[in-house]
């Protein structure tokens, strides 16, 4: 995925109500993501590889902490 794909879809998740997107911490410290793949708001996620989400939330991550500590 482009570096600007990537500000794009990480722009979108800031602004999207993440009513059926449910993070779960895992007893390892690692973190499972699920959606309904047929809401619209997420159904765009289904296409994606397990690499391309970690590299998603992990820039959203960065982004937050970076305007958070600035």
């Amino acid at each position: 995925m482009n570096s600007k794909k990537l500000k794009s879809v990480v722009n979108s998740l800031r602004k999207m109500d993440v009513d059926t997107l449910k993070v779960t911490q895992n007893e390892d410290g690692s973190f499972t993501m699920d959606w309904d793949p047929q809401d619209p708001k997420w159904s765009w996620m289904n296409k994606l590889t397990q690499k391309e989400i970690q590299v998603i939330m992990e820039q959203a991550i960065k982004d937050f902490l970076d305007e958070y500590q600035s």
